[in-house]
């Protein structure tokens, strides 16, 4: 029965030699050579008990067998390893089980302001490199910065290196005119003061407005009153000047009533 006692001895020598030798088996198959000299050692004990070349042959073999075992081992009893042990860290992963973590990565850029890690592969945005509004590096642009230039004859300006255009105010100026029109429908024709509003830049136009009325006596630029009810009108001046006056009334031609 000694041999089964040193059968025993071996498998219980087997499972201490596999859990102190899995971490340096993955890292160089150290534990499986430890199982056959350990196999080998328990065998020589045995031969010397029992004197049976038999039982020596057995526990070799047995001893073999495991190691054997230990060899196909799967990756995940490594994990289990971790999970006892702790990981064994090259700087962002596990050598042992794979397993990745956030930091001590290997950064390398990648262009377009992004940095990949050469280990796990996990990416990252970093800075951009601004020159006025536009980055050097992934040539991106942003809403500040710019170089604006005016283009002739618009009141537009553009960045010189985005191509961004935006609008300006205008800068209107004045400038006035004098036309000849008839009172309504009366037949009295009078000098009126145009008032023409355009942009000093890209020449838009506001239109014209009256701005006064000429004398007819003194050539004096006054003040008007023209008023209408829809049926009839009533055109008043008076000349600040020279007293010269005007008072016409007449009915407008869309009109389908008479006076009351």
């Amino acid at each position: 029965m000694a041999y089964f006692g040193v059968w025993i001895l071996t498998i219980v020598w087997s499972v201490i030699t596999r859990c102190t030798k899995l971490e340096r088996f993955y890292d160089g198959g150290i534990a499986t050579l430890s199982l056959v000299a350990g196999g080998i050692a328990v065998g020589f004990v045995s031969v010397g008990l029992e004197a049976d070349i038999g039982v020596f042959i057995l526990l070799v073999l047995g001893a073999g067998a495991g190691a054997v075992a230990l060899s196909s081992l799967k990756i995940s009893e490594a994990i289990d390893l971790c999970s006892i042990l702790g990981h064994k860290w090259d700087n962002c992963k596990c050598k042992r089980c794979g397993t990745t973590r956030d930091e001590e990565h290997k950064w390398i850029l990648e262009g377009n302001c992004i940095e990949r890690c050469s280990i796990c592969g996990k990416a990252r945005s970093i800075e951009h490199e601004w020159k006025d509004c536009k980055c050097e590096r992934c040539g991106i642009t942003r809403g500040e910065g710019h170089k604006w230039e005016l283009l002739k004859g618009r009141c537009i300006k553009k960045c010189s290196i985005c191509g961004t255009q935006i609008e300006i105010s205008h800068e209107f100026g004045n400038t006035n005119s004098r036309k000849t029109e008839e009172i309504g429908n009366t037949g009295r024709y009078v000098d009126f003061r145009y008032k023409h509003s355009s942009c000093k830049r890209c020449n838009i136009e506001m239109g014209n407005q009256r701005a006064g009325m000429y004398c007819p006596e003194c050539n004096t630029i006054g003040q008007y009153n023209w008023t209408s009810d829809g049926d009839y009108a009533e055109f008043l001046f008076n000349c600040s000047n020279c007293g010269y006056k005007i008072k016409e009334e007449y009915r407008e031609p869309n009109s389908a009533l008479g006076r009351t």
